[in-house]
């Protein structure tokens, strides 16, 4: 399968693994599945590295079809963190970064860049204080 989805670092992570040829419907799949096995049941945000580095040729419909998806993103999705040398990829990231998804964004050429991204939006959530509702 072109696109393999797995979770890390205790639920706060997906990691998309994409693969050629690469198709729409598939990404929409691991996009569902996604949602379907770990967005469901999270409380906090998932961030979400999507690993694009042995692609080179993405869909013809991938710029309209992400747009679309982005505006039905679960509520629990983080920020996305897009891995890739291409400048193509980068480019398309960068188009999807300046619209209004109400998600950050992040291109990275490496997958250690991108888990240094990742780490550090963990650190600082776990350091600002929780607010409990019934703290009067």
């Amino acid at each position: 399968m072109p696109v393999e989805v797995t979770i890390e670092r205790e639920g706060r992570v997906t990691v998309a693994t994409y693969l050629e040829p690469l198709d729409m419907k598939e990404i929409v799949e691991a996009n569902d599945k996604a949602t379907r096995e770990f967005l469901q049941f999270a409380t906090k945000p998932v961030h979400s590295i999507l690993d694009l580095t042995r692609v080179h040729k993405l869909p013809s419909n991938m710029l309209s079809n992400s747009l679309s998806m982005a505006k039905k993103l679960h509520p629990m999705v983080g920020a996305l963190v897009v891995v890739s040398e291409s400048s193509f990829i980068n480019a398309m990231s960068a188009i999807l970064s300046k619209t209004p998804l109400g998600r950050k964004v992040i291109t990275c050429k490496t997958i250690d860049e991108a888990w240094e991204v990742v780490d550090r939006l963990l650190a600082e959530e776990s350091a600002q204080p929780n607010i409990s509702s019934d703290a009067s």
